[in-house]
């Protein structure tokens, strides 16, 4: 997925309804994204959703652009439903 500027990009992904999650609260999900260089001083961030709530907000540092960055976020199993 590509986003220039201010953008959003939208990922649709469909669960089974009988997915057992266990006594999880959470679930990983492992995240890798890229992005181009921006003027100094402005603060980036990366903004994940998941079904209209925030999942997490992740500072995008300037002196990082051009390398893929990784992260992994807990999203909270109640979010998650078919």
């Amino acid at each position: 997925l590509k986003v220039t500027g201010s953008g959003s990009a939208r990922l649709y992904f469909r669960l089974p309804p009988d997915l057992y999650y266990g006594s999880r609260a959470t679930v990983p999900l492992r995240l890798a994204y890229r992005y181009s260089q921006f003027a100094p001083g402005t603060k980036a961030s990366l903004q994940v959703r998941m079904n209209g709530v925030q999942v997490s907000l992740i500072a995008v540092p300037a002196k990082e652009s051009g390398r893929t960055q990784h992260a992994v976020l807990q999203v909270p199993v109640s979010l998650l439903y078919p």
